[in-house]
């Protein structure tokens, strides 16, 4: 199923869900530090994303 995207269901438990924010944030900063962002589907797109940018 090429078209399926999942992410993390909505009615979790109080630790879950910050920890989820944490994950977030992180990734946003590794992005714009121009690292690769955790856990992420996929790589090849924020290759060719970056390629765009340094234009």
């Amino acid at each position: 199923m090429d078209n399926v995207v999942l992410v993390p269901h909505i009615g979790t438990c109080p630790e879950a869900s910050v920890r989820m924010r944490e994950v977030g944030v992180e990734n946003v900063a590794r992005f714009l530090r121009g690292e690769q962002p955790m856990r992420i589907v996929n790589p090849s797109y924020i290759i060719a994303l970056a390629s765009r940018a340094a234009k």
